[in-house]
């Protein structure tokens, strides 16, 4: 049976060991993924930082007390000219390859669903790479709905580039 829970530091060694093979996996999309030095330690501390951040919420899964899953999420302001007024925002979701297609990433998105209402928040939000076709499939078969394209450019000097 999996529990679903907010983590403890005790968890964080397990988390970020799933976080780094999800970026790994994310590798393969583009290099901008591209694990730095100490990537580890810098999400651990971003980790930590947000146990003790009142808008910030980290959810493990686990079963016969492994962790299987994790979901990071932040609840955040709309600016005021929107109608909507708290946004739920999936930060990082990883459940380990051997777990996955079976549900648990759903539950864990429907806890911090069922989390973010009891909070206030009306609408839930995410970003996943558009190569990521695994992903996109199971948030659209669990009722997401694409919204928004983000788009990116490297920085590097071009002959068509202005130069100032």
């Amino acid at each position: 049976m999996v529990i679903i829970r907010l983590a403890t530091n005790e968890d964080l060694p397990q988390i970020c060991d799933l976080w780094y093979t999800m970026l790994l996996d994310h590798g393969e999309y583009e290099v901008y993924y591209e694990p730095s030095y100490d990537s580890k330690e810098q999400f651990r501390s971003m980790l930590n930082w947000a146990l003790t951040t009142k808008d910030r919420f980290l959810f493990v899964s686990e079963i016969n007390q492994e962790i299987i899953g994790f979901l990071y999420g932040i609840l955040r302001s709309i600016p005021p000219v929107f109608k909507k007024g708290i946004e739920a925002h999936v930060s990082d979701i990883v459940v380990k390859e051997e777990f996955r297609s079976m549900g648990y990433g759903r539950k864990l998105v429907n806890y911090f669903k069922g989390f973010a209402e009891k909070e206030g928040a009306n609408v839930m939000s995410l970003n996943v790479h558009i190569k990521n076709t695994k992903a996109i499939d199971f948030y659209e078969k669990t009722g997401w709905e694409k919204q928004m394209i983000v788009m990116r450019k490297d920085i590097t000097p071009q002959d068509d580039d202005i130069h100032i």
